[in-house]
């Protein structure tokens, strides 16, 4: 779950010592944006009728037409709720994951929805994880939008000797028809994490990798070039963590040397570069994608999280600001204090930058729905 201890969050949230005033490319102090507060979004559990918890975090959905935002439990297990987008309009949806529970018996699912990883109302249909009763195995469902019923559900994810597993959205291919999605297993010799892509008639393995870390952030969906980035994440002194370039159309996979901590990470749109922010070091890098080398690295200091673009400059979301990067330079063209938009920001971890431009600005409490304006 995403509600941690308070303690946590101050500690994760504070400025860093080494925090690095951002200068644009001529040396000059960057200059501090306006911006406006579009919607609020309030992300406060409810265990009551109908329930709501904002897990897992953030992500786009319907051709970047919808953002995931939570879902229900106990009291509405089939709830999902979505802002449409660019309308900010928040909807909620209701899954017949109970029916398909009931009519199955022999799967043992559990009519809670963990997830959805792919929404497309072009196609008429999403994609729903479920799980069993034991946590043991896990599904992807398809939603069938106009009859409203869930057709299938395919094995993604069995534990087998893990002590656990995990289901992480990537993304849906409309060209393929198919929903990726990233599982995780227990770390160490003889795991493996997968990349998997679910159609219509059965669940495929695209790609196989073995951590020597967990890879509990992201992934990270490139859905122009059919991509995606898994992250290990570590922080021991010493310790060099491996970035995951997964084809989602050939199976190929790159590994390449990432920063320690990366919580955010995005494709330049000439699909050449990708950008990883490493906390540990408070780093953003530039890596070149065919051969995965930082060709560029610059020190911000910030706890940066999301990463994206608002217009033709690559921002960052941290803790302390919202950067908005040269593209060419990685100087700063601006910047906004995190806290003139949400003054209880502390740990600003699941946000997410929108197609159009607007921050998801996410402090576990609200989500501040937020045009930067350069």
């Amino acid at each position: 779950m995403r509600r941690w201890m308070v303690v946590l969050l101050v500690l994760a949230g504070a400025a860093r010592a080494d925090d690095v005033q951002p200068k644009n490319a001529s040396g000059a102090q960057a200059r501090q944006l306006q911006f406006k507060v579009k919607k609020v979004v309030s992300l406060e559990a409810h265990t009551g009728q109908p329930s709501f918890y904002g897990d897992p975090r953030p992500h786009l959905l319907d051709r970047g037409r919808a953002l995931y935002y939570g879902r229900g439990a106990a009291f509405g297990p089939g709830l999902v709720y979505v802002v449409e987008l660019p309308k900010l309009e928040e909807h909620v949806l209701e899954a017949p994951t109970a029916e398909f529970s009931h009519q199955h018996p022999e799967l043992l699912v559990k009519p809670v929805v963990e997830d959805m990883p792919c929404l497309d109302r072009t196609d008429g249909r999403a994609a729903l994880v479920l799980k069993d009763v034991k946590n043991e195995k896990a599904y992807v469902a398809w939603w069938d939008l106009a009859k409203n019923v869930l057709t299938s559900a395919f094995l993604v994810g069995d534990r087998g000797r893990g002590n656990w597993i995990g289901v992480s959205t990537i993304g849906y291919v409309p060209e393929r028809g198919e929903c990726f999605v990233h599982v995780e297993k227990s770390v160490g010799a003889g795991f493996e994490d997968a990349v998997v892509a679910v159609g219509q008639d059965g669940a495929r393995t695209v790609a196989t990798f073995n951590p020597k870390f967990i890879t509990s952030h992201g992934p990270w969906f490139d859905p122009v070039h059919q991509r995606a980035m898994v992250a290990e994440i570590v922080e021991t002194p010493g310790a060099q963590p491996t970035g995951y370039l997964v084809d989602l159309a050939n199976g190929g996979v790159l590994p390449f040397p990432i920063p320690q901590l990366v919580y955010g990470f995005t494709f330049d749109p000439d699909g050449q570069r990708l950008y990883a922010y490493g906390v540990k070091a408070g780093e953003l890098w530039a890596i070149n994608a065919a051969t995965g080398v930082a060709a560029k690295r610059i020190k911000m200091g910030d706890v940066g999280h999301a990463l994206g673009w608002i217009g033709d400059a690559l921002t960052v979301v941290g803790n302390v600001r919202i950067h908005l990067l040269d593209r060419r330079t990685l100087g700063h063209r601006g910047v906004v204090p995190t806290r003139r938009i949400a003054p209880e920001a502390v740990n600003v971890e699941n946000s997410i930058v929108l197609p159009d431009g607007v921050v998801a600005l996410d402090t576990f409490y609200k989500l501040y729905m937020t045009r930067v304006e350069q």
